[in-house]
């Protein structure tokens, strides 16, 4: 038995049927599967513009907040125009926990702020309307008078809990590897500096 012979062997066989009822693939179905895949995908950039807006913003007003309730002088310039005075100064545990604790609580008011647009967004991906016995996609004024009419106001803010604790998690792992990371590129070209002018 030669090598082609061998390797000829241990390739697997692939049997198709001789005939294939093509008339059995509906074509316009992996048309519709295809668009229905982008369903939703303008409100989505709608709901995460301003969902982002809101989170950096909320983050920012709960990280001075923090600190400042704290007592903390971290950042800020003294008389002579240097970092520091009196005032807790902060270890690298205390800087994650504020930084977490902040996201948390930029994610509960981002939550808070656009999860109508999130509700409605998740709506017209999964729900389909149906008019005249055929089924199609909803418009997002159908879907938005859907919503008042199954709960009113209330009802656009089903799922805040599990939406707030999504966005904690994601947002405190995000923003404490970000400032870790920050961290640790400033030493780094602290100790570049230091060293090239030595």
């Amino acid at each position: 038995m030669s090598l082609s012979a061998a390797e000829d062997d241990s390739v697997p066989e692939i049997h198709l049927p001789a005939d294939i009822d093509w008339h059995m693939l509906d074509k316009s179905k992996f048309f519709f599967l295809g668009a229905g895949l982008y369903r939703g995908f303008g409100i989505s950039i709608l709901t995460y513009g301003p969902s982002n807006a809101v989170w950096w913003t909320s983050y920012s007003v709960a990280h001075k907040l923090i600190w400042g309730g704290l007592g903390c002088s971290i950042g800020k310039k003294d008389e002579k125009g240097l970092i520091g005075g009196p005032g807790f100064k902060p270890d690298s545990k205390a800087l994650i926990a504020v930084q977490g604790l902040s996201a948390a609580m930029a994610s509960g008011v981002s939550a808070l702020i656009t999860m109508p647009l999130d509700t409605i967004k998740t709506r017209l991906q999964v729900l389909d309307g149906e008019e005249n016995g055929i089924r199609r996609p909803m418009t997002v004024l159908q879907t938005v008078k859907n919503l008042v009419k199954e709960g009113g106001l209330a009802a656009c803010y089903r799922g805040l809990g599990p939406r707030w604790a999504s966005m904690s998690m994601s947002a405190t792992t995000m923003i404490t590897t970000y400032e870790f990371l920050k961290r640790l590129s400033t030493k780094s070209q602290e100790s570049l500096t230091s060293y090239k002018a030595a």
